[in-house]
């Protein structure tokens, strides 16, 4: 029937137009995935890369180019993904893959993908090599590319870029060990517990009490551990309680059966949101405390109790860093664990920064910071704080000034000490961040009461200035002014915040005003008692002395703020103050003050000013006098900071007394009232004072420096003892005594401050005064110093009167002799200056000469030695070279070498060589040659002086080397210069010489002990 006939071409009408609605829809999701795959594909995030069968390369997507610098044309149909890896991983790779899967594995595109092509998941790391050559680790993941039959067709490498994630899995490492490591250190039994009692980690010392390994101790109950586990439980429930236990009381229960009764300091611990993660404890042993309490001094007390009881300060770092590095080290590296990755870095921070400041300011917090009230003078405070700090201000340029108004009593009640502490920080601060300008300390009486006075202490600078919401976190613990401020100053930032509690301490406060750009003003009040002795200040004395009231004084400086302090000084005692600020201006004062017949009672000088310097005036104004027949000499006050330096220059005749900046109001007072100026004792003077029946321990490691100050001292009749480091300087006072130690702060083995400490706990010398002996004293070695006990401080280079003041002050001997300023270099001084020289050996020429030559033969080579260590990067090396250089150069009068080495040490320092080193090579060239021409007529001993002079050198060079071999330390140059000048003496022991320094030079170091005791018993034992 022909319907039937037509039904089949209708159904297939209908069916392809059913097709074709479904062949439109297929397409258009084609496309739609198609162009979300593309999107994918090619995202700037991770790098694509897909190959054909053989590896070759056929598409590289944007992140690809941009992760590995190639452009896609560069490598497409032309490379495999082997090429742009590191060949050796790519090696090892292919071995590690035969051995893995039995068979083997090509070296190249096969390794990489070898497990993708026989259906593995395979994710692996991988080192990329950019197209520049730079190198970065990457994690790849391999897919295979199948067709419809399911045969591969190529490759598809998913890479991302694995630096960052490299550098957390260190960073965790380190910050790993570095918690391990703070556990570790401590002595006592330390343990963290869970939140459900179970402990997470304990020290070795928690191991060696319980007897039990810290494998096990690890996930046991920690209450199963103490001979009452029930009351164990309450002191772990009463820290959740309350947030901390304090002297809890338990006893411990080793395997073995003892016991140990202990006190426990627990506290929580959280991570970065808060939660309590669990709790911290420390153990100590009660008998041991109290053996500490009883024999410790009071300042090493409060240290140690502060280290037992883990105050919240130490604590708070500590616990971040045991307890976000536990959750990392547990779990892989997510997003938020970067976060507390990042927390645990700072952590570790913070706890090394307030590490020095920690003690004073858990003190403080505890309550057992305790005021002493004891009579005090004003000035000598502030003479205190400018001797420590002056030095430093004068190596950045700066000027520091001292004001102390009229009205401020001369001597009160108070606590010396805090207010040194207080000051030397906040001058401290204004000398760091003060570049170039001036520093102003400044004291007034605020109130002033029946029994006590309010006084104002002001310290203002002309540095960077900080802005006003920065001022608001500046008292706060652990806080500065922005993180840039730490990066580029350092610091912990608890120096404001302990200075802001000592202030209130003292019954005061303290305000901060600063401007970004011109400087910052820091001003607290202390209350002070009225002394017995409640005297005015020398500057409100007035007009008692006829004798200066009228009198006109020249005041003549290139600083306005130091003209204006003495101006107001001299105003106040009824004088008339008559200002210049330059030569010129002055001399054209003195020469109008003498035509109008009223001259000048007396001139104030500033050594060091821009055109002609004080010492030209001077000359000029005696070369005046002499021209004009005047027959009264004007007086003539230098005011400087370097007066040693200036009274040894050939133009000293022409003033007629020194004043040190900061000049003290009771020192210009006695200059001009009494003509008490500050002179320099003569050699002659000098040898008269004797201290023979003074014990001196010498503790220095250098040669020269040894020698120079053995002469000074044996000299005055001392008995001197040498020890070469901090190690033979505790064994030498635990077996003999001793009167003084003059103690060098930087020695190997053992510097001078743990030496001190170390002898500060022993009973020999709980009262023996030890003076650090130093050329690099800075801020931060004081305070260390004075903390352990150190009394006094001697500069280097050591001036004969330095080592006499200390013997008198410190062993009640001898004669009173002031102590000057430390002396600087100054330009334009000759290159060699021996009469200086002379000087600083006490007039000694015969060991002038030893040392010169000495000096000639350790550093005739010294140019080539730096240049040695410099090519080889070690830069530390080169800085201890000339470190030394610089010292013995001060001792020996080569100022200008002096100079040269202070130059080459700021750039070697700051990794920034530039002119200093051609400019040293010359000069040390020129002090050389006239150091042989100076030395080249001395005369040279005969056989029998030979004889006695080689077994005295050969024992200082063997004696001092056996600590040094032992403990594979390096030894210094003059040590091994020493050595070589005996290897080439031609002398009887100079071929065992020769070997041992073959030795050295090789760390050869059980061969180089056995041939210094070889030496020692062929040539010393006689």
């Amino acid at each position: 029937m022909p319907q039937k006939i037509d039904d089949p071409p209708i159904l297939n009408i209908a069916d392809d137009t059913f097709d074709g609605i479904f062949e439109i829809h297929r397409q258009e999701a084609l496309l739609k995935t198609g162009a979300l795959q593309s999107a994918i594909f090619n995202s700037a995030n991770f790098s694509s890369i897909a190959t054909d069968a053989k590896g070759v390369i056929q598409i590289f997507n944007v992140g690809a180019e941009r992760m590995l610098g190639y452009a896609a044309a560069e490598v497409m149909n032309k490379i495999t993904p082997a090429d742009i890896s590191d060949p050796q991983e790519v090696i090892a790779r292919a071995e590690a893959l035969s051995v893995e899967l039995g068979t083997p594995i090509t070296p190249g595109f096969e390794a990489l993908v070898f497990k993708a092509s026989r259906g593995i998941e395979d994710i692996y790391e991988l080192t990329y090599i950019r197209k520049d050559g730079s190198r970065f680790p990457a994690v790849v993941s391999v897919t295979a590319l199948r067709d419809a039959q399911d045969t591969i067709i190529g490759y598809l490498l998913i890479g991302t870029d694995n630096t960052e994630r490299k550098k957390a899995e260190e960073s965790i490492k380190a910050a790993s060990q570095y918690a391990r490591s703070l556990l570790e250190a401590s002595l006592d039994p330390l343990m963290t517990i869970s939140a459900q009692g179970k402990i997470t980690d304990v020290n070795a010392a928690t191991e060696q009490v319980s007897g039990v390994s810290r494998a096990q101790l690890i996930g046991s109950d920690f209450a199963d551990y103490f001979t009452d586990p029930g009351k164990a439980r309450e002191g772990y429930e009463q820290v959740f309680s309350q947030g901390f236990v304090t002297d809890y009381p338990l006893a411990i229960r080793h395997v073995s059966g003892k016991i140990t009764e202990v006190l426990y300091n627990s506290s929580l611990y959280r991570d970065g949101n808060g939660n309590v993660l669990g709790v911290f404890a420390a153990a100590r042993d009660i008998t041991e405390r109290k053996r500490a309490e009883e024999t410790a001094q009071a300042a090493l007390l409060a240290k140690s109790q502060f280290l037992a009881n883990m105050s919240h300060e130490i604590r708070t770092p500590m616990n971040a860093i045991l307890g976000l590095t536990r959750i990392v080290m547990e779990s892989d590296l997510k997003p938020e664990q970067r976060e507390q990755l990042d927390k645990v870095r700072r952590s570790g921070r913070a706890l090394v920064r307030i590490i020095d400041d920690i003690l004073d300011f858990s003190r403080i917090e505890a309550g057992r910071m305790a005021i002493e009230w004891i009579p005090m003078r004003v000035e000598a405070v502030l003479l205190e704080v400018s001797e420590l700090l002056g030095l430093q201000a004068e190596e950045k340029g700066l000027e520091l000034f001292l004001d102390i108004e009229q009205d401020t009593p001369l001597l009160v009640m108070g606590d010396p000490f805090r207010l040194v502490q207080i000051l030397n920080n906040l001058v401290g601060n204004a000398i760091k961040f003060t570049d170039n300008g001036e520093i102003h300390i400044s004291v007034r009486v605020e109130r002033q009461g029946e029994a006590t006075h309010t006084l104002r202490f002001n310290v203002c600078d002309t540095g960077i200035g900080i802005t006003p919401d920065q001022v608001g976190v500046l008292f706060q613990p652990f806080s500065q002014a922005d993180s840039s401020t730490t990066r580029k100053f350092g610091g912990s930032g608890l120096g404001l915040a302990i200075v802001k509690k000592l202030v209130e301490l003292l019954g005061g406060q303290i305000t901060l005003n600063s401007t970004v750009g011109k400087g910052t003003n820091v001003a607290f009040t202390i209350e002070v008692g009225i002394a017995s002795e409640d005297r005015r200040n020398v500057a409100h004395i007035g007009c008692e002395s006829q004798q200066m009231c009228g009198k006109r004084v020249l005041l003549v400086d290139d600083q306005a703020t130091s003209r204006q302090i003495l101006s107001l000084l001299l105003k106040a005692w009824g004088m008339e103050a008559i200002e210049a600020e330059n030569g010129e201006e002055a001399l054209a004062r003195v020469a109008e003050a003498n035509r109008i017949g009223q001259p000048f009672y007396a001139v104030l000088l500033d050594w060091r000013m821009p055109g002609m310097s004080g010492l030209d005036v001077a000359v000029e104004l005696r070369a005046q006098e002499v021209a004009n027949g005047t027959a009264t000499l004007l007086p003539i006050l230098m005011v400087t900071g370097f007066n040693k330096l200036l009274l040894q220059q050939p133009e000293v005749s022409c003033i007629s007394g020194v004043l040190t900046k900061p000049v003290l109001p009771s020192s210009l007072f006695d200059a001009l009232m009494h003509g008490e100026i500050l002179r320099v004792h003569t050699v002659e003077e000098l040898n008269t004072l004797r201290f023979d029946s003074v014990r001196v321990l010498l503790v220095e490691d250098n040669e020269l420096n040894q020698e120079v100050a053995a002469s000074i001292i044996r000299k005055r009749g001392a008995t001197l003892t040498i020890a070469w480091n901090g190690v033979e300087a505790v064994a030498l006072v635990q077996q003999q005594a001793f009167d003084l130690v003059l103690m060098d702060l930087h020695m190997p083995i053992m510097g001078g401050i743990e030496a001190t400490r170390q002898i500060r706990e022993l009973k020999q010398g709980k009262n023996l005064p030890i003076v650090a002996m130093t050329a690099a004293v800075m801020a931060e070695d004081r305070e260390r110093c004075l903390a352990i006990g150190m009394v006094d401080f001697i500069p280097k280079p050591v001036e004969p009167e330095d080592i006499v003041r200390v013997l008198r002050t410190y062993t009640q001997s001898g004669a009173e002799i002031p102590s000057p300023a430390p002396s600087m270099a100054q330009e334009g001084e000759p290159v060699l200056d021996l009469v200086k020289g002379l000087s600083r050996l006490d007039g000694d020429q015969a060991l002038q000469q030893r040392l010169l030559l000495s000096f000639v033969e350790c550093y005739h080579d010294l140019t080539e030695r730096l240049d040695e260590l410099l090519n080889k990067g070690v830069t530390s090396d080169a800085i201890e070279l000339i470190h030394a250089v610089k010292g013995v150069a001060s001792n020996l009068g080569a100022v200008a070498l002096t100079e040269a080495s202070r130059r080459l040490l700021e750039e070697l320092r700051s990794a920034a060589l530039q002119e200093s080193r051609a400019v040293f090579d010359a000069i040390l060239i020129e002090t050389l040659r006239q150091m042989q021409q100076h030395i080249g007529d001395y005369e040279q001993p005969d056989r029998i002086k030979t004889a006695v002079t080689t077994l005295v050198s050969l024992k200082e060079a063997l004696l001092p080397l056996e600590p040094f071999i032992i403990g594979q330390e390096i030894i210094s140059d003059a040590l091994l210069a020493s050595l070589q000048q005996l290897a080439d003496a031609g002398l009887p022991c100079s071929p065992l010489v020769r070997e041992l320094r073959h030795q050295i030079d090789n760390f050869e170091h059980p061969e180089a002990l056995a041939t210094l005791k070889l030496l020692k018993a062929k040539h010393l034992a006689q």
